[in-house]
């Protein structure tokens, strides 16, 4: 399902309801490397390095659009 998500939103972006905030990819090593963080504080969303992260769908519209494409159905 997390690989299908990113290529509906592709797709379909108002599918999705979405925020932008900064993120920061952790390259140390350590337990962390690889981690991705995001900002949600209120007064984040200004900085420079904000990326647009999806925090909701509308499901019906996702399993309706996935049904009818792998389905080759209309209805």
């Amino acid at each position: 399902m997390h690989d299908l998500l990113p290529m509906m939103a592709l797709v379909n972006q108002d599918m999705f309801q979405w925020v932008s905030r900064p993120v920061h990819v952790v390259t140390q090593e350590g337990i962390a490397k690889g981690q991705s963080i995001a900002d949600f504080r209120p007064n984040a969303t200004a900085q420079p390095n904000a990326i647009r992260i999806a925090l909701d769908l509308e499901y019906r519209q996702f399993y309706w659009s996935f049904m009818t494409n792998m389905t080759d159905e209309k209805g």
